[in-house]
């Protein structure tokens, strides 16, 4: 009997220990998934609005105007919505 308790005792605590070995690579893959998405938000910011990016000092985009048409308006729309990321960045 003890040797069973003793056996659930330690199935039970290898699986905390593993979890806990590793929290710091854990964490970096988090900070790192958070940042690259709010840098390819950013870029398509800087992208989409070239009069911002160039009041930002930005001046990958001085060439180029902002499109207010309806077009772009509707596109800008259908796009946000589909940009949604439904990923946990805990």
């Amino acid at each position: 009997m003890r040797f069973l308790i003793c056996l659930l005792t330690v199935s039970m605590l290898i699986p905390a220990t593993v979890g806990a070995a590793n929290p710091a690579a854990d964490l970096e893959a988090r900070r790192k998934a958070l940042n690259d998405l709010l840098h390819e938000r950013w870029e398509y910011t800087m992208r989409t609005s070239p009069i911002y990016a160039s009041i930002l000092g930005d001046k990958r985009y001085n060439d180029k105007l902002d499109d207010f048409s309806q077009h772009w308006s509707a596109f800008f729309r259908s796009r946000m919505s589909r940009i949604t990321k439904t990923t946990s960045l805990d």
